[in-house]
């Protein structure tokens, strides 16, 4: 009998013959891009007619895997078993308070992030960097103070207090932080006018009448 060996697609591979009753013996295993070869559809054992074989194949899987560094986290599947060809579900990478996201060891700038047509395993880590933000202090009139610019969460040295003719300083607005807060922030001074006291006396210096101005 004849015995045909063909691929999945119906492409020739080899043919033979063999006696009734005999075993085939299958040609060494053929190749499919993104798959395995599983084995034939029919048995190769006791041969009684004209057989053909046909070659089967699994799918390959390839994991995707998403991580986050320092300073962020995943929203999405951050691990997934993908088909040869199919698409990843998308992940984003999201940033933890007073940082922002870099991109991904593979140099991907995108904070969402879809892998299609996969073929092969896939391993990134999100990178994320720490913002810089600026303390502004509008004195209303009294003596300039410097801005702080500084990394989130990094101390924060208080300013002097600012002085301004004909008032005392009575403090900011809102408090200044111990550290640099997650915003560009600005601080207001707040002011008391002075009062002064006056006194009227007479050419002896004796007392005539005092009140505060």
């Amino acid at each position: 009998y004849t015995v045909t060996f063909q691929n999945r697609d119906n492409t020739f591979l080899s043919s033979w013959s063999v006696n009734h009753g005999s075993d085939a013996t299958a040609p060494s295993s053929p190749t499919r891009t993104g798959y395995t070869f599983s084995g034939w559809n029919v048995p190769l054992t006791n041969i009684t007619w004209d057989t053909t074989f046909t070659a089967q194949y699994n799918i390959n899987t390839y994991t995707v895997t998403y991580t986050a560094g320092a300073n962020g986290t995943i929203s999405g599947s951050g691990t997934q078993i993908v088909n040869y060809g199919a698409n990843a579900s998308a992940v984003t990478a999201v940033a933890n308070t007073g940082y922002s996201f870099v991109n991904r060891s593979d140099g991907w700038t995108g904070a969402t992030r879809t892998d299609t047509n996969v073929t092969w395993a896939i391993s990134v880590t999100a990178n994320f960097a720490v913002n810089q933000y600026t303390l502004t202090f509008d004195t209303n009139g009294g003596s300039s103070i410097a801005t702080i610019t500084g990394d989130y969460n990094s101390l924060v040295t208080p300013p002097i207090n600012p002085t301004k003719t004909g008032y005392t300083f009575s403090g900011w607005n809102q408090p200044i932080p111990s550290t640099i807060p997650a915003t560009n922030t600005t601080y207001i001074a707040q002011w008391n006018i002075n009062t002064y006291t006056v006194t009227f006396q007479n050419r002896d210096n004796t007392f005539l009448s005092s009140w505060s101005v």
